[in-house]
């Protein structure tokens, strides 16, 4: 099998990985998960700027292996931390393009589709592991799945009760990953929760400012990774949270002194102070006039 011999610019790597799980996610509740595909392909976009002569040998390159449908090459590609490796790769079809940087030089862009390389180790943890790179907080999006239903009716309003308890959470997250926690991350991801299949745990700011620990699962075809020139890489996935038990204290305490004290309330009465009986017998009948 011959090999590409210029390796793309490590900045442009965007990578995708396809799915070895399968995913039920339901109508609230926690999704259903099982393996189904052990180290499948996966998709890497690159690019490489040639000069006139690199730019014609893969052209060359290009037109031998794509003239009897892509035929196999080997690539070295950096893609689980700083150092290459060696790859089998495909072009995808239509993924190829060009542009031309001041007449002489020439940018090119495809996307490869990787046969997956064999785990390092394999097996289930027979209890949780835990990630601990925090996703950044300015990236979370958190949809938070309905505990009720509704019975919109002719006329009047609708009719509403309870359908699940503690229904589980979707949270969109990203890290900033630097090149040695980057390939920390990947192991974890490939072995440690059998890519995706196993959950973990994970510490997320959600319900009240302050990082709390959680049992989370990666949805499946939701993790993607993009690198920048500096060696970091930027990783983003979806995760399935298990639902958590509200603190019934704290949020009597926030529905009883935001409205007295606003915002700051917190700062006025740290959390070590909010004991529930100060809040019920001395705070609360001052905040209706008693």
């Amino acid at each position: 099998m011959t090999k590409f011999a210029i390796t793309p610019s490590s900045a442009s790597y965007s990578f995708s990985e396809r799915a070895e799980t399968i995913g039920a996610v339901l109508q609230g509740g926690l999704g259903k998960y099982r393996q189904t595909v052990k180290n499948p392909s996966a998709v890497v976009s690159v690019s490489w700027t040639f000069d006139v002569g690199g730019y014609n040998y893969f052209k060359a390159f290009y037109a031998t292996y794509s003239k009897s449908g892509s035929l196999p090459f080997e690539i070295d590609l950096a893609i689980d931390g700083t150092a290459l490796e060696q790859y089998t790769a495909y072009f995808l079809d239509n993924s190829i393009s060009t542009s031309a940087v001041s007449g002489t030089d020439y940018i090119v862009r495809a996307s490869l589709e990787l046969k997956a390389k064999p785990l390092t180790a394999s097996g289930t943890p027979s209890t949780p592991y835990k990630l601990n790179y925090i996703p950044n907080q300015a990236s979370y999006s958190i949809d938070t799945r309905q505990e009720t239903i509704a019975i919109p009716l002719e006329g009047g309003t609708s009719r509403y009760r309870k359908d699940l308890i503690d229904a589980g959470t979707i949270a969109n997250v990203s890290w900033l990953l630097n090149t040695t926690e980057y390939a920390d991350f990947r192991e974890f991801y490939k072995l440690t929760t059998s890519a995706g299949t196993t959950s973990f745990k994970i510490d997320l700011a959600i319900n009240y400012g302050t990082l709390e620990e959680y049992d989370a699962r990666i949805i499946p075809d939701s993790l993607s990774t993009s690198r920048y020139a500096d060696g970091f890489f930027n990783v983003q996935a979806q995760l399935e949270l298990n639902a958590k038990a509200r603190d019934t204290d704290a949020d009597l305490i926030a529905l009883v002194l935001l409205p007295e004290y606003g915002e700051n309330y917190a700062t006025l009465f740290p959390p070590d102070e909010n004991d529930i009986d100060i809040i019920i017998n001395t705070d609360f009948p001052s905040y209706l006039n008693v």
